[in-house]
């Protein structure tokens, strides 16, 4: 026997046109809320050394010693990292830091390269970045706020991590 909907007989085991525009529907808004609820954050466009909250992380968690932690509060808050169509340019600017009393100039440096994101969450992405002398590093970016991000200042050693963050907050 076939059953009748909706005044219109159907075979057993099918289902109907608008049935299946129905459930087509209720799973495309269900992705778009569940995509709504744990969106990856936006990493594209400038971000400003955040050099306030690098300082209180590092004063508290980092493994320096005294001069270590001045020398790299004289270097926070000044580099600008750009991301913007797949491009990630990194701008730090000449400085002139104080060590045992004596200025020394920090010759700046710009730059340039692809980057291209190869995982993320709702609050972490990470970018493989694409220098010009073609060397690739991979860099994990965790989201404080939707303008607010930081990540670990990599160690001239890999065998020792000296647990330092660096935060930057988006320019508007």
């Amino acid at each position: 026997m076939l059953p009748i909907t909706s005044g219109r007989v159907h075979r057993a085991g099918t289902t109907s046109g608008f049935a299946v525009m129905k459930l087509h529907y209720l799973l495309a808004l269900l992705l778009f809320v569940s995509g709504l609820a744990h969106a990856a954050p936006d990493i594209e466009g400038r971000w400003q050394s955040d050099k306030a909250a690098s300082m209180a992380f590092n004063r508290q968690h980092a493994v320096l010693a005294p001069g270590q932690l001045d020398y790299i509060s004289q270097m926070l808050g000044n580099m600008i990292v750009e991301f913007e169509d797949g491009v990630a340019k990194l701008t730090m600017p000449a400085i002139s830091i104080l060590k045992d009393g004596k200025s020394t100039e920090y010759a700046g440096f710009e730059e340039k390269g692809r980057y291209i994101i190869v995982g993320e969450d709702e609050d972490t992405i990470v970018v493989k970045l694409q220098s010009s002398d073609g060397t690739a590093t991979l860099m994990v970016y965790h989201f404080v706020s939707a303008d607010q991000m930081w990540v670990y200042v990599p160690s001239a050693s890999e065998a020792v991590d000296l647990h330092i963050r660096e935060y930057f907050t988006r320019m508007k």
